[in-house]
């Protein structure tokens, strides 16, 4: 019995490792990857590097304009950040703990939005935006990535409100508490994992989003990270495999830095609703 319960311990323990590898793989090869040469990069493709060079990391933080596409970048995904939230908390409080007609049939539509490919939006977005005076705007940009945002965030937040229990409202109300201060008192603070989590999803929506930005931001000062990036790493006639390599790692590292700090309440908020 013991020897078959070790042999199945370390036959998941393998799984376990392989799985792991497979996830971490590419990561592990960006990060070798962002000090080896471009050359190196482009004639020896193991993994195993044969010369070490910071030139990547001096070209990424020295030589171009990466702390301001940093600060850019920062900027649009605060804007998201602040304008989801409000929506996405009052959104899911509705539909998921009040009772109206038609809460089924918008519950059931409320992810209609990612049905159309990005890419067809652009040219009304733009065209809706220039009519705004929006355009060439970190704001425009933030509302572009608070569309987004809401009806999945509405979405990932609704685990977390079904699993609290239906007696705090009833409790509430038996009060005399309206709606309102019962949202504000009662169900926030429970959910602050939950909210926590939504909101670091909301950050990195907005901190990862290529397509809307390099289509707003016009201006070279107004860039964010992901369109400052590509604009420096794809030359005339090559890529600079190394330098794309530094930039995957420099524009992961604020985002990692970030999730260390909050990591333990987002782990808690995704995961509450599976557990209550």
């Amino acid at each position: 019995m013991n020897s078959s319960y070790s042999a199945i311990s370390i036959l998941r323990l393998l799984v376990i490792v392989l799985i792991m590898f497979i996830l971490l793989a590419p990561f592990l090869w960006i990060l070798i990857a962002s000090f080896r040469p471009n050359m190196e990069l482009v004639r020896n493709q193991t993994l195993i590097p044969q010369n070490i060079t910071l030139e990547n990391y001096v070209s990424l933080f020295a030589k171009s304009a990466y702390w301001k596409w940093v600060i850019n970048s920062f900027i649009v995904s605060i804007y998201t950040v602040i304008l989801s939230l409000p929506l996405i908390v009052a959104g899911a409080y509705s539909v998921y703990r009040t009772q109206f007609r038609g809460r089924n049939v918008l519950s059931f539509f409320l992810l209609s939005v990612y049905i159309f490919p990005t890419a067809l939006l652009v040219v009304p977005i733009f065209k809706i935006f220039d009519g705004l005076s929006l355009i060439d705007s970190h704001l425009g940009c933030a509302l572009m990535n608070t569309a987004f945002a809401v009806p999945f965030g509405i979405w990932l937040l609704q685990a977390f409100l079904r699993s609290l229990p239906p007696e705090l409202e009833e409790a509430a109300a038996v009060d005399g508490i309206s709606k309102t201060r019962t949202l504000f008192q009662i169900i926030i603070p429970q959910a602050a994992p939950g909210i926590i989590a939504i909101a670091m999803f909301a950050f990195i929506v907005s901190w990862t989003e290529y397509l809307f930005a390099m289509t707003l931001l016009l201006s070279n000062d107004l860039h964010t990270l992901p369109i400052g990036l590509t604009g420096i790493v794809f030359g005339q006639y090559r890529v600079n495999w190394g330098f794309a390599a530094a930039g995957a790692v420099g524009s992961a590292l604020p985002v990692f830095i970030l999730f260390l700090i909050v990591g333990r309440w987002f782990i808690r908020g995704i995961s509450a609703g599976a557990i209550k």
